[in-house]
């Protein structure tokens, strides 16, 4: 498993979630090269959690691109630090006492969607 932490990027326009401002991005790569589970601390307080049993909602989404068993991935993750699956956990399961958790939960795009996929 490769685990890291990068400020974050890419918030669509459609997300409840563009106006809560900065945010921190933490990512658990699986063997298959794809994102496993995903939290972002917003710097407003909110955090969210995605895995692929929920992996896309009214605010936001787990990421879908491929990681290279190399460090290239790290192009598009300006500022990407590689952590502790330790770090990661505590990260997680704070995102369960987000006062934004019912909401996030309840709001979720797979009945549109579909089902979380790897190529």
């Amino acid at each position: 498993m490769l685990y890291f932490k990068a400020p974050g990027r890419c918030i669509h326009q459609d997300f409840v979630t563009t106006d809560w401002g900065e945010f921190t991005r933490y990512v658990e790569v699986a063997v298959d090269q794809y994102a496993m589970r995903q939290a972002e601390i917003f710097h407003n307080g909110n955090i969210l959690r995605y895995d692929r049993s929920h992996w896309c909602d009214d605010f936001g989404m787990l990421l879908g691109v491929k990681f290279s068993r190399k460090a290239k991935w790290t192009v598009f993750f300006p500022g990407a630090e590689v952590i502790e699956g330790v770090e990661f956990e505590k990260v997680w399961r704070s995102a369960l006492c987000s006062e934004v958790w019912p909401q996030h939960v309840n709001r979720s795009r797979i009945d549109r969607w579909g089902m979380f996929r790897v190529d």
